[in-house]
Order: C-alpha cells, then structure tokens, then sequence
C-alpha cells in the first residue's frame, strides 16, 4: 500500500507517530528545551527579536520572517530536511504575526508547490504544511493547494535566469482547487507561501501561474530570506513572534 507522493505505508506511519512525541532537541542549538517546546529560552528569544526582513520582486512583496541563518537556518532546515515536523509551529506563528496578514480582509493562503520528487524525499509538503497551519491560528484566512510542480533539475547547480525558466516550466494551476480558490478570492488577498526565498524563481512562477488564471497575487510570506538584497524594517521589528 502506497500513500500520496509514492510514500510508503510505514515511513507516514513514522512521520505521523513523530509528530506525537515531544522533542527533546532544540531545533535551533541542538540544546534541551522546555517540556513540550520545539526550541530553547535562548533561541526563542533569538527568533523574537529578529526584524521582518521585506524584498520585492517583479509584481510581488515577499515579506520574511528572519534572514536565512543562525537559529532561524538550524530550525527551517531540521523542518523541511530533518523530520522535525514539530517545529512547523514555530515557523507558522511566526508566518502569521507578519504585517502583511495584518489587515482587516479575508486572506487565502497558497503555498508553493513541492515537486512529487521533492515530497517524497520528505514524507510531506513543507510548503502545504506551513499555510495549513496559518490558516488553522488566524480567524478569516483559508488556504488552497491551487498549484503544482512536475519534476525539475535540481536549482542547486543552475543560475538565476536557468531556475526561473525551469520554474516557470514546472509550475501549473491544479485545477481542481482553482474554482475553490477563486470562490475563496473574492474579497480577499491572495498571499502566497513557502519556507525560504533565494532567487525568487518559485515565487515568481507561483504568482504568473495565477496570473494566468486571472488570479491576482501581489503579496508572499516566506520563513527566511536568503537574500542579499532586502531592506530591514527597524519598524516591523518583532518581539514576541513565537
């Protein structure tokens, strides 16, 4: 027997059993936490104090919760890579104080597709998983899977105009969620989701895949920046994020 994404039996079987014990690591330091915390006092305070960090690209703002190192990297990587489904909440919570939800208007969350290659290497969609858990804290938000990806070459080796050609070429609407997803939009912002921002490249091809369909999206929230470029708001600073 076969779960989604070609994922056995057992290995959901695990994933689902881990997400019912307590972590006994910090997620950021390797450290021992509070009972019942995915992070330590230390880099809780860390993840805190961390400024929004706000870059734009063509036809987006993507706003973030932390610069993608130190804590913040330890934690978004044990996350998406290390099995540490725990620390979904910590990401989340942040994701949900960013001022971009902050508006009195209905939101709908969508979040960038994972490849089927990608989920399940994983065991989930990292992406998925954090709007799910938004959209679940925040009264009046929603989210939607409205989009896909077919399998690409890793972006690890290509450059910037290579990822977002093969991003673009990758991503398309699922249309089974879109009539869902354009009910859900009428008067709300449609905000897009993923744990990190490099180059743009998926963002970007997430935002035309729209498009296309007439959906505008002008907004993204992510969990890190690993970019340069980004201005650092002293105002949006954020103390009690987690």
């Amino acid at each position: 027997m076969m779960t989604e994404g070609g994922d056995s039996w057992w290995r959901a079987g695990f994933h689902r059993l881990r997400d019912l014990v307590v972590p006994d690591e910090c997620g950021g330091c390797g450290g021992r936490p509070p009972p019942g915390r995915a992070v330590c006092e230390g880099c809780r305070a860390v993840l805190a104090g961390s400024p929004v960090l706000r870059r734009r690209l063509p036809g987006l703002v993507v706003l973030s919760g932390w610069p993608y190192q130190g804590v913040a990297r330890s934690c978004l990587l044990a996350f998406k890579d290390g099995g540490r489904r725990d620390l979904a909440g910590v990401v989340a919570a942040r994701l949900a104080r960013l001022p971009v939800l902050a508006g009195p208007e209905p939101v709908v969350l969508v979040p960038v597709p994972s490849t089927r290659r990608a989920r399940r290497r994983r065991g989930f969609d990292h992406a998925a998983t954090l709007a799910a858990r938004v959209a679940a804290g925040r009264p009046g938000t929603w989210w939607v899977p409205a989009l896909g990806s077919r399998d690409r070459p890793d972006s690890a080796g290509l450059s910037a105009t290579h990822r977002r050609s093969a991003a673009e070429a990758a991503t398309y609407p699922r249309r089974s969620a879109l009539s869902r997803l354009r009910r859900l939009g009428r008067g709300s912002r449609i905000v897009l989701v993923d744990d990190i921002v490099t180059t743009g490249a998926a963002l970007t091809a997430a935002r035309r895949a729209l498009r296309r369909e007439g959906l505008l999206v002008n907004a993204a929230i992510t969990g890190a920046t690993a970019l340069r470029r980004v201005e650092s708001d002293p105002d949006l600073m954020m103390t009690s994020a987690l």
